[in-house]
């Protein structure tokens, strides 16, 4: 049975490049297709397959001392979702617009939420509290969560300039973030 995964992690890649190399051959090894962005930040991917090859590449992954600990993201679909195996070595992760995200310290990103703290959060709302949907109108559109702040943006890239100009509304505020996997928000808290 075929399924999709997506993953990222933001981790300190000296050569990306090699990197590349792995991934291709491994992909191509255990016939996966998909996306998998590289930078000297980390990486994103998307891949299809086989479950039993999507476990293997799991496990390789794991074994590698850059890449272990990724939470993967399971989705029903196959290999038709994808027209073939796709990576690229960019200047980021994810797109920030005129922000440089490989200057930004990963160190100091907010707090990650296990889905029932953030469930606790929002039953019991503090006055102080907004919620933040750090996704684009499109993922925003189809679903969101009661009472969020939805920024009209159609790319990611353009919610740093939103966050920029609606500086007063977070002032003095606790803000619990959320997007479709989190690699968005991870650089833009």
């Amino acid at each position: 049975m075929e399924k999709i995964i997506l993953f990222y992690k933001y981790v300190a890649i000296q050569d990306p490049s090699a990197i590349l190399d792995w991934q291709r051959s491994l992909c191509t090894q255990l016939g996966l297709v998909g996306r998998i962005l590289l930078a000297k930040e980390g990486i994103n991917g998307t891949l299809a397959g086989e479950h039993e090859s999507l476990q293997a590449y799991q496990a390789a992954m794991d074994a590698h001392p850059l890449f272990c600990s990724i939470d993967f993201k399971e989705s029903e679909g196959t290999k038709a979702c994808f027209p073939r195996l796709q990576i690229k070595i960019k200047t980021s992760i994810v797109n920030m617009g005129a922000h440089d995200a490989s200057t930004i310290d990963m160190s100091l990103t907010g707090e990650h939420l296990e889905p029932g703290q953030a469930h606790a959060l929002l039953s019991n709302r503090p006055e102080d509290l907004i919620v933040l949907d750090a996704r684009n109108n499109f993922e925003s559109r189809i679903g969101t969560f009661e009472g969020a702040i939805t920024p009209d943006i159609d790319n990611f890239r353009d919610f740093p300039a939103y966050l920029d100009a609606h500086a007063d509304l977070f002032k003095d505020k606790q803000v619990l973030m959320f997007c479709t996997g989190g690699v968005c928000c991870e650089p833009a808290t």
